[in-house]
């Protein structure tokens, strides 16, 4: 794991602007409204943000999932700067997540990740999470 890293959980009141920054690889991009209104759209409920800071205390990961329904919440979206991949981070981000999600008393979780993400689907598979069906995205290119 990398070395001088702080794992902090965000609210919506907090400065999301480190967040977005890190969202800039995905393909679809959110703006901090759009990830705002994703997490206190109907149905409201619980909602995780767990960010990694360096020693500067600059944003270098982070972890979103929210609330779906009452058995259920959705692991949205995880990301992790160049420089510190392959450290752990994302391992360590999700697994606070999990962690948040099991303590709200949700009995599913699901994630949807890119079918070019070999590393977060092992990572994945390693927390036991099985594979149930994949969705075509507009614009991507997809498997035949």
């Amino acid at each position: 794991m990398a070395k001088d890293i702080n794992y902090k959980k965000l609210s919506l009141e907090d400065n999301l602007s480190g967040v977005i920054e890190l969202m800039n690889v995905f393909p679809e991009r959110n703006s901090e409204e759009e990830v705002r209104k994703c997490l206190t759209t109907p149905p409201e409920g619980p909602y995780g943000i767990w960010v990694a800071k360096d020693k500067s205390q600059k944003e270098v990961g982070f972890s979103i999932w929210y609330h779906e329904n009452k058995d259920e919440a959705c692991f949205w979206l995880i990301g992790v700067s160049k420089k510190y991949r392959n450290n752990g981070l994302s391992a360590e981000l999700l697994d606070r997540s999990i962690e948040d999600i099991s303590r709200q008393g949700y009995s599913k979780m699901f994630l949807e990740t890119f079918e070019s993400c070999d590393k977060m689907k092992r990572l994945c598979q390693q927390r036991n999470f099985k594979e149930i069906g994949r969705v075509p995205i507009p614009g991507l290119p997809r498997m035949m």
